[in-house]
This record gives structure tokens, sequence and C-alpha cells, in this order.
């Protein structure tokens, strides 16, 4: 009876534990057919929740794990692309110095002679400093003799001066002389005048009495006997008449004379007064100059107080440079000694960048190969005309968000407000971007700072289509924001002048 119930007990459970297995070896099958999935690299899908029973918790572990690996896949595929580029960067930068080390040898070794010849030059300039201390006095005793001469040449001018100013006013006086003698000239020019029409008054007198005394002689040789004392009245008074007009033409050829004289004398008077004036405006120009070459004269002495002054201080700094090209002589033998050195250790180091560059461009190549490893974990996904349907529905969504005014200006605030009421509006985008012209991100969906925000993605592909003006449409990859598979999808923003100002782009999810 005992080893019946034990039977029965046995068969009980294996009862039970058949139902169970049963139950649970689709559950089992399922996840062993997605790890199977996971050890082939396929990411693209989580295992469902519901249904799962005691294997629940096991599933979604086996989620976040999912989650995990795609998180690090997306990580090391940043960091590889940035170790991609520093490589390139460090590749180009190592030729750079490679070049650079090159020329620095190359350099070094001249610096090397030009120390060497830079040694006999001081050598040669140490000699030339003594010349030019003697030469130095010589300019301070030349410098005190001009100082001297300047000081007497403005005493001398200053006398100089005094002279012009007597030479002045005598030319002065002796034009004001002028200029009364002329004045009395044209006085007896007048009464000369006056003279003369007395002389031609004087004349048509002994003319008329000419003619008088002519037609008594002819009346008094009518009259005959009675007539003969007339007529010897008459002859003389014609003789008198006679010699008073001989006496008028010699007074007038005097008078005419006499006018002569005066106007040679008042023109010569004119010229004379002319001479001097002109005289005594350049009388008046030399004092001036002399002013000038006195003013300057004293500026002159001025600076060569100056000069005699910096020429001390000169000596001074001589003294100073004769005893530092005594240190430098010191100094360039020891670079000399020291360059020699550096060529030597910059050959070596010149290699070192030589082998630096190589290991970079292998490592860059390491790099590329492990990229294309990490892409294919996103490139796996296959997109079926469903999947190509449903992208083309949130270009259009994209494409009429980028239409909304509010977005043109590009401010944080107002734009990061309607690109997360649009997010919840069309929950199957991962997030919403906005970038400005430069490629400065300048809103998001995901619940960043303001400064976490602000980063520039113009180096990334869908920026640089899409501020071309040319709609953009990604590979799957795997969104570094949310890990989960994604296609970015980009459009221009346009403002009301057809103008782009800017990009909006989208993770749409996929799965």
């Amino acid at each position: 009876m005992f080893i019946v119930t034990i039977i029965t007990s046995v068969l009980i459970t294996l009862i039970l534990v058949a139902i169970i297995f049963k139950s649970n070896t689709q559950k089992l099958y399922t996840i062993s057919n997605h790890l199977e999935k996971i050890s082939k690299g396929d990411l693209t899908k989580t295992l469902t929740l519901n249904g799962m029973g005691i294997f629940k918790k096991f599933s979604l572990n086996i989620n976040t794990f999912i989650l995990y690996i795609r998180k690090f896949i997306n990580e090391t595929a940043t960091l590889n692309d940035k170790l991609i580029d520093y490589c390139k960067d460090l590749g180009k930068y190592a030729k750079e110095v490679e070049f650079a080390a090159n020329n620095t040898t190359t350099v070094i070794n001249q610096i090397s002679t030009v120390v060497e010849n830079q040694t006999n030059d001081i050598v040669q300039a140490k000699n030339f400093i003594a010349e030019i201390v003697e030469e130095n006095k010589s300019i301070i005793d030349n410098g005190n003799s001009i100082e001297d001469m300047s000081y007497s040449m403005t005493l001398e001018i200053d006398k100089t001066n005094e002279i012009y100013d007597q030479l002045i006013q005598k030319l002065n006086n002796s034009a004001l002389s002028n200029e009364n003698l002329a004045y009395k000239t044209k006085l007896l020019y007048d009464k000369v005048y006056t003279i003369q029409s007395i002389s031609d008054a004087v004349n048509n007198i002994s003319e008329n009495t000419t003619l008088l005394a002519l037609n008594a002689s002819i009346e008094a040789a009518r009259a005959g006997e009675q007539g003969k004392g007339f007529a010897v009245v008459a002859t003389e008074i014609q003789k008198l008449a006679k010699i008073s007009s001989e006496q008028s033409k010699d007074i007038k050829n005097i008078i005419n004379d006499i006018n002569n004289i005066i106007k040679d004398i008042s023109e010569s008077m004119s010229a004379e007064v002319k001479v001097i004036n002109d005289n005594i405006e350049f009388s008046s120009i030399t004092k001036d100059k002399l002013k000038t070459i006195k003013d300057k004269n004293e500026a002159t002495l001025n600076s060569v107080k100056n000069i005699n002054k910096i020429i001390d201080i000169q000596g001074n700094k001589i003294d100073k440079i004769e005893r530092f090209i005594d240190d430098i002589e010191i100094v360039s033998t020891a670079i000399s000694d020291s360059t020699k050195k550096v060529a030597a250790a910059s050959e070596e180091q010149l290699n070192s960048i030589i082998n630096i560059s190589t290991s970079a461009s292998s490592l860059a190549d390491m790099n590329s190969n492990l990229k294309g490893h990490i892409d294919s974990f996103a490139k796996d996904y296959t997109i079926d005309d469903k999947t190509n349907q449903y992208i083309n529905n949130g270009l259009e969504i994209l494409i009429n968000l980028s239409k909304n005014d509010i977005l043109w200006n590009m401010d944080y605030n107002s734009a990061t407000k309607i690109l997360k009421e649009k997010i919840a509006e069309y929950p199957y985008f991962d997030l919403f971007a906005l970038m400005q012209k430069d490629g400065l991100r300048k809103a998001i969906t995901l619940d960043y700072t303001e400064n976490e925000v602000y980063v520039n993605f113009s180096h990334r592909p869908y920026f640089k289509e899409a501020i071309e003006g040319h709609i953009f449409k990604s590979e799957p990859y795997i969104s570094v924001d949310t890990n989960n598979y994604c296609i970015a999808i980009s459009v221009p923003v346009l403002n009301s002048q057809k103008q782009i100002v800017g990009i909006l782009m989208g993770d749409l999810i996929l799965g």
C-alpha cells in the first residue's frame, strides 16, 4: 500500500511537471530564440513582457541588457568616430610636425653657424664701441662749440635787427623828404605854367602892337608931313614890339627848358621814392627773415642743448652696452654648444614623430574596421514597404512642422515649447531638434538644460544635406539620446522669404 502511495505521488508529480514544462516550453523557446538572435548581433527587437508569467522579470532583464548593449554600442560608435577623426588629425599634425622638425633641424644648424659668426661679430662690435666712445667725446666737444656759436649768433642777430630798425627809420625819413620835394616841384611846375601863360599873353600883345604900329605907319604915310612925327613913334613902337616878341620867345624857350628839367627831376624823384620804398620793403622783409632766423637759431640752440644731454645719456648707455656685449659673448658661446646638442636631439625627435605618424595611421585603419562592425548592428535592420511608408509619413509631419513661423526666430524657449507639444502629438518620434544656420542646436524635446541644448552639429550629414535645401533620410541607427533604433530625417526651415534659416530634424522610432 505504501508503495502504491509513493508511486501515485511520483506519477502526480511527473504529471504536474509535464504540465508546467509544457506551458513554459513555448516561453522558453521564445526567450531562447531571442537570445540566439542577440548572440548573432541582432539588437533590433525586445521581448514582449505580456504573458511571460514567471519569465517576465527574466525577459525584462534581457530587454534592459539589450538597451545597455545598444547604449554601449552607441557610445563606442561615437567614441570611435571621434577617435578616427583624432587619428586623422594626429596623422596630419604628425606630418606637419615632421615637416617642421626637418625645418627646425636645418634652422638649428643654421643658427649654430649664425651664433658662431655672431660671436665674431660681437668681438668686432666691442672694438667699434670703443671707437664710438672716443667719437662720442668729440661729439660732446663739437656740441658745446655749436651751442656757443648759436648763442653768439643770437646776439649778432639782435644787433643786426637794431641796425635794420635805424636803417628803416632813415629810409622812411628820406622817402618823406623826397615826397615833400616832389610836392614843391609840382608847385614850381604850376608857377612856371603861370609864367608860361603870362609869356603867351605878352607875345599876343607884341603881335597886336606890331600890327598896330604897322597900321600907324600906313596912316602916317598917308598924312604926309603932318604924319612924320607919328611915323617915328610908330616905328619905335614897332621896334619895341619886335623886341618884346623876341624876349617873349626867349622866355618861352627858357620856360620849356625849365619844364623839361622839372619833369626830369620829378621822374627821378619818383624813381628814387620807389627805390626807397622798395628798400624799406626789402629791409622789413629782411628784418622778418632775421627774426625767423633768430627763432630758428634759438630752436637750434635748444635742440643742441637737448642733443648734448642725449649724448651724455648715450655715453652712459654705450658703457652699459659694452658690458652687455661681454655678457653676450659668453652666452653666445654657450648657445653655440647647446644648438649642436639640440640638433642631435631634433634628429631623434624626427624619427619618433615618423613612428607616431605611422602608428596613428594604423590606429585609424583599425578604428575604421571597428566602425564597420559597430555599424552592422544598426544596418542589419530590415526596412520593408510598410516601414518606408511609415518613414514618408514622418517626413510629411516634419515638413509641415518646419513651416511653423515660431521656429524661424530660433528662440530657445518658444521653439522648445512648440516641439514638446508636437512630440506629445506624435509619440512615434523619439525626438525633435531645431538647429540654426551655423549648426548650433537651439531646441530639443529631451529634458536638457539650456546649456546642454547648445551643441553644434554642423558636421552631421543630416545637417549638411538639409542646410543645402535637401530632404535627408539616414540609414537605421541606434539613437545616442534614447538608445532606440531610429532613422534620422531632416528638412530645411524656410522663412517667409523662402530663405533657409536652419534645419529641423527628428528621430523616427523603428520597430
